[in-house]
């Protein structure tokens, strides 16, 4: 059974897709962030983090190639013209990664947000957005449940190609790993309600997986909400407040 994460592999949290808070990070933090998608809602901070690693790895590489040039004995002959040519080509490296960043802080939220509340208008109408908790994360009532929404991506090798699966998974718990809770995630009970939605628990935890590209049913996802309710008793939104995440 594959195409959803944590299902076989109990690796649920690892392959589900990462956005960090840049605006929490220090620079060694945000240098060190690697392939993980870092959101800033600071446009100075994300233009002077971007710039200095940008800056950091321009000058590493440049310093790098010097040197095999020097001890190669391949040193170009009109050193201007190389320097110049450097420059262009790291104005280009610039550029991109002040739009990347760009994308990552100020566009994609809007995104993942559209996405979020468009599947909530074609299939829960009835549910009420309560607050926005992360980038991809969003606090709903649904029938006084308090249950959490959220936009993700599993991402697998498949014969040597990578396969990303786009899902919306909605969460029975408001509990979070962020203040040192670990939820664990191993598989207790699995249920394809239909095509494309899955019902799953763990031993913290209870969730609806809809995959996004199958055609779906507003009825077949009630109906997995209603077995998820029925199976990990969510908070009542009443007395749930908004410190959820």
């Amino acid at each position: 059974m594959t195409g959803l994460p944590g299902l076989a592999n109990n690796d649920f949290e690892k392959m589900e897709q990462r956005i960090i808070d840049g605006d929490s990070l220090r620079f060694r933090e945000y240098f060190t962030s690697g392939k993980q998608i870092v959101r800033f809602h600071s446009v100075g901070k994300a233009f002077l983090y971007s710039s200095l690693k940008t800056t950091f790895v321009l000058v590493y590489f440049f310093l790098l190639s010097m040197a095999y040039a020097y001890f190669s004995k391949m040193l170009p002959e009109r050193l201007h013209d190389f320097l110049l040519g450097y420059l262009v080509f790291s104005s280009i490296i610039y550029f991109c990664i002040w739009s990347l960043t760009f994308y990552h802080s100020f566009v994609l939220p809007r995104i993942l947000a559209g996405r979020i509340l468009s599947f909530l208008r074609n299939y829960l109408p009835d549910a009420e957005v309560i607050d926005r908790k992360w980038v991809d994360t969003f606090l709903i009532r649904w029938r006084d449940n308090a249950l959490l929404i959220a936009y993700k991506e599993n991402v697998e090798m498949v014969r040597e190609r990578k396969k990303v699966t786009k899902y919306i998974k909605i969460a029975a718990t408001c509990s979070s790993d962020d203040k040192g809770e670990r939820l664990r995630t191993a598989t207790v009970m699995e249920e394809e309600i239909a095509d494309g939605i899955r019902l799953v628990q763990t031993e913290d935890d209870a969730y609806v997986t809809c995959t996004k590209g199958q055609r779906l049913y507003r009825k077949d996802v009630v109906t997995a909400l209603e077995k998820m309710v029925r199976l990990f008793r969510p908070p009542r939104i009443e007395t749930a407040g908004y410190d959820l995440r």
